[in-house]
């Protein structure tokens, strides 16, 4: 998206302050990229991660992704 892949130290992606962690879903922003924000999810077999234009809002059922990511954990 930025065109840059990982040929850039990977400070330049650095995180932002104002990141949060709730019932297992960590989301914020980017410290050099205010402009993006992210939404992750992991268990101990998966992990789904999405980077989106800030002011976008996310319309996936969470629910329904976490249903996924327990597939396999005996949930």
């Amino acid at each position: 998206m930025l065109g840059c892949g990982l040929t850039v130290p990977f400070s330049v992606f650095r995180l932002s302050e104002n990141t949060a962690w709730e019932d297992g879903v960590f989301t914020g922003g980017f410290q050099n990229f205010h402009q993006y924000r992210f939404y992750s999810i992991a268990t101990e077999d998966f992990a789904f991660a999405i980077v989106h234009p800030g002011r976008t809002e996310t319309v996936f059922d969470e629910h329904i992704l976490r249903a996924f990511l327990c597939v396999g954990d005996g949930s």
